[in-house]
């Protein structure tokens, strides 16, 4: 039985692995896309919150404006184009303690990616780029696409994506199961 669920396991995987030619209209829009910085970075108009323990006042959310910073209490015009949320923790952290509280705690959380980008493709109602949510998911993908068209044949679903490298992933097994 472990045997026929590790053959599973790794049949599914290699699934995900194979490599075919990608089409030049989904490699233009990822090429712009990989011209921004990685996934878990900010720029602009992305939203996040802030929250610092006991401290109401210097908790909550935030927008990054088109200079790539916010204004945080206390502190001013922060940049925040490019860093992650363990980057800007540190930056709020370092700034409270030099003379505003002795020992704060500071958490941040990214609620929705508004500089980064999703393309859902083929047999929805309304293909094109989405905007990637912290916890979005295939199934939250396709319904911000309005869904399958009525006449869509799930059957060949794909999930694709470009790698660092320039070659495309895609993974076949499994997707048309959440659909």
């Amino acid at each position: 039985m472990r045997s026929l669920l590790l053959a599973l396991l790794l049949a599914s995987t290699l699934g995900c692995l194979s490599q075919k030619p990608v089409d030049p209209e989904y490699r233009g829009l990822v090429e712009k896309q990989l011209r921004n910085p990685p996934a878990n970075t900010l720029g602009v108009g992305d939203r996040f919150t802030i929250q610092v323990t006991h401290q109401k006042e210097l908790s909550g959310e935030f927008t990054v404006s088109q200079e790539g910073t916010f204004t945080y209490p206390y502190l001013g015009r922060l940049s925040v184009q490019g860093k992650t949320c363990a980057q800007i923790e540190n930056a709020i952290l370092v700034g409270l303690q030099n003379g505003y509280l002795s020992n704060p705690s500071v958490s941040c959380s990214v609620n929705e990616f508004k500089s980064k980008l999703i393309f859902v493709l083929g047999e929805v109602r309304s293909p094109g780029p989405y905007p990637y949510g912290a916890k979005t998911s295939v199934v939250d993908a396709i319904a911000r696409a309005g869904g399958l068209r009525i006449d869509s044949d799930i059957s060949g679903v794909q999930l694709n994506r470009i790698m660092e490298d320039g070659t495309q992933q895609s993974c076949f097994e499994g997707i048309a199961l959440f659909l």
